[in-house]
């Protein structure tokens, strides 16, 4: 039996999610949402940070996290 995820690799699954999500796109008017529940501490900065800088919306992704 495996132990639980890390969270290293809960956002490293994210990231990949982000990458399969961002791909084929259909035009670029479609806004692709993603829902992420998160542990509020310094691990999740990246994700915040990616957000403030824009780079979700370069690539036409809407971001909703959600605190656990």
């Amino acid at each position: 039996m495996e132990g639980p995820v890390s969270r290293r690799h809960a956002l490293a699954g994210l990231g990949g999610a982000l990458v399969l999500m961002s791909a084929p796109r259909a035009g670029a008017a479609d806004l692709v949402q993603l829902h992420a529940s998160i542990v509020p501490i310094f691990d999740v900065a990246p994700l915040f940070a990616a957000t403030e800088q824009g780079y979700f919306a370069s690539e036409v992704i809407a971001v909703a996290t959600q605190s656990v």
